[in-house]
């Protein structure tokens, strides 16, 4: 089962190195960190500290231990690369259970 799922997990992460993958890759990133970095560089840059608090505490909420960023962050790649752009690589053939 372990072996199934890192198996799984490579083929998903394999799936990604195409031009929609990449796509799809960099629009989750910024769903998920892009507007707290925008956040950190206009507040730093216009001195408003509101949003310079909430840029860091938001890219330190995501970077902590028991945060599910790695899984949301995949699966929202994996929706926008399946459903907006219809990229089928990285699917099984064999929709058997073994």
């Amino acid at each position: 089962m372990t072996k199934r799922f890192f198996k799984w997990l490579w083929t998903l992460i394999k799936s990604f190195g195409s031009l929609k993958g990449l796509i799809s890759l960099f629009i989750s990133f910024i769903i998920f960190y892009g507007w707290l970095l925008a956040f950190i560089v206009f507040g730093t840059i216009f001195k408003i500290k509101w949003m310079y608090s909430v840029g860091i505490g938001g890219v330190l909420f995501w970077a902590g231990p028991f945060t599910p960023f790695f899984p949301i962050f995949l699966a929202t790649a994996t929706f926008f690369r399946k459903t907006i752009f219809k990229d089928k690589k990285g699917e099984d053939k064999d929709e058997g259970d073994k």
